[in-house]
């Protein structure tokens, strides 16, 4: 019906297949995920994704549903914390992949399939949809279906006629009854979360001929800088699209991927920056930190004390610390030495293996807890230091090298828009970079300026000599590749 998203209807032979092993000579992550309880089977990772040694059995690809699962039986539920390995080929040059490949899990019968119906639309629903897309469309002069994919995107997330709005109620109130809902956020209120956007940007995408679904996920989360690990809310549920390419579509940096061999699916976003997808500066803050801590300790005791079985703690506590003891006394007290070393010691009479013990177990617990509470603490007495120190100016001072981070960016067509943080413009900027073979190797960079500039803003630190010149030498490579190549318009990427 009017307003309602449905699943592809494939005629598939088997509805759940295993997971294909990790391909040969390409590059890996692999991915350690815990999944706190649920009601159903469903489980999530970032795509492509390959079995490895440490996949749990059950753990497959649901194909008719598009879905990863854990498979039991038919009753199954999670009563407890789920923990499963994967690997993807997803992430280069530390960002991740703007497409992923198109028959991992399915035939080639099943993908025409899927591709006529991704292309479905009632026009007579969505005149206003219809004339708008078009009207980008020709402004953008795209000769391709990426260029023109892009174009739709930007004209939602950047042009500024459209809101991101999380209040329900209000968007219900400027809805006219009757029409369909996204026709009526295009023609009408222009305000709605992520769905709206992304639906929109679906149907817009199906009345240029491009197929293209919505997908439901999660985007961002919250690291933790003790655990080195991100925290996944349910806060952080997001949709986005995915366009389907024509292998002869696919730039050439990534017809090397496998699966792409029947053409490719690009991830669009057309959510407006600043809609709290990504990790923000704040989450850098003493209170946030010590949540961290909190949060690691928790994780240390599901995962050390709550859910170590015998067979954990073997593996993980008792066979290393008999093989540790048993190599220094090997080494140690070897027959050559082990003797005489002995009787020094005790004439001497200043070895006690108790107060040994004591000792070693006061010296671990004092680093571990120096280990845990160092930041923390670092940025409790750097906090009082400037309290106690008159602010020469009012409000946070500039960041000279940021500054100049933005300034040859704008040089090459890229600018910071209103409400978007200076995370999110990195993430664009270097998204976009990722996606041209000249200057994928500088994608990481404006990231890592932008990481700098947070903890000298945000967090009160101060860079040292050597993360200074790590900020430079990111700055003069991103500045070297950038001048020794074609200017780039937002608007109309490659």
């Amino acid at each position: 019906g009017a307003g309602q998203w449905r699943q592809v209807d494939l005629n598939i032979a088997d509805e759940y297949v295993p997971l294909n092993a990790v391909p040969v000579d390409q590059f890996l992550i692999r991915q350690e995920i815990v999944l706190e309880p649920r009601r159903d089977q469903i489980l999530f990772s970032v795509y492509p994704i390959y079995q490895n040694e440490r996949t749990p059995n059950g753990v497959i690809y649901n194909v008719r549903e598009r879905q990863l699962v854990h498979r039991l039986d038919d009753n199954y539920r999670q009563r407890g914390e789920f923990r499963y390995s994967l690997s993807t080929t997803t992430f280069a040059s530390g960002w991740q992949d703007s497409m992923i490949g198109h028959c991992q899990y399915t035939s080639e019968i099943e993908n025409a399939q899927e591709i006529r119906q991704l292309l479905e639309i009632d026009l007579a629903q969505f005149p206003r949809l219809k004339e708008i897309a078009d009207s980008v469309a020709s402004d953008a002069r795209a000769t391709d279906r990426l260029s023109l994919a892009r174009a739709l995107e930007s004209h939602l997330r950047n042009s500024g006629d459209y809101q991101y709005e999380t209040d329900f109620d209000r968007v219900q109130a400027l809805r006219q009854p009757g029409v369909d809902p996204i026709e009526d956020f295009v023609g009408n209120h222009r305000s709605g979360h992520c769905e709206y956007f992304a639906s929109t940007l679906a149907l817009m995408l199906r009345t240029q001929g491009i197929p293209s679904r919505l997908v439901v996920g999660y985007l961002g989360g919250e690291y933790n800088s003790f655990g080195k690990y991100f925290i996944v809310r349910e806060e952080h549920a997001h949709a986005w699209v995915e366009a389907y390419l024509e292998p002869d579509q696919i730039p050439p940096s990534h017809r090397h991927h496998e699966w792409t061999s029947s053409g490719a699916w690009l991830r669009l976003d057309p959510t407006p920056p600043g809609h709290g997808g990504l990790p923000i500066s704040s989450r850098n803050s003493i209170v946030a930190r010590m949540s961290q801590w909190v949060d690691y300790t928790q994780l240390l005791w599901s995962e050390y004390v709550v859910g170590l079985n015998s067979e954990r703690q073997y593996k993980s506590i008792y066979r290393p610390l008999l093989e540790r003891i048993t190599n220094f006394l090997r080494v140690v007290f070897g027959r050559e030495t082990w003797g005489t070393l002995l009787q020094q010691i005790m004439e001497l009479k200043w070895f006690n293996w108790r107060a040994g013990l004591v000792t070693a177990t006061v010296l671990l617990l004092v680093a571990g807890v120096h280990r845990l509470l160092r930041e923390p603490l670092q940025q409790v007495w750097q906090k009082f230091r400037q309290s106690r120190t008159p602010a020469p100016i009012r409000g946070k001072p500039s960041v000279e090298f940021y500054d100049r981070l933005e300034s040859l960016l704008a040089q090459h067509g890229w600018q910071r828009l209103p409400g978007q943080t200076q995370y999110e413009f990195a993430q664009e900027v270097g998204g976009q970079l990722a996606d041209q073979p000249h200057r994928q190797k500088v994608a990481s960079m404006p990231r890592r300026v932008v990481e700098a500039f947070y903890r000298i803003r945000f967090g009160g630190d101060k860079l040292n000599y050597q993360e200074l010149q790590t900020v430079e030498q990111a700055m003069t490579a991103l500045q070297s590749t950038l001048s020794t190549t074609p200017v780039l318009d937002r608007t109309q990427e490659p």
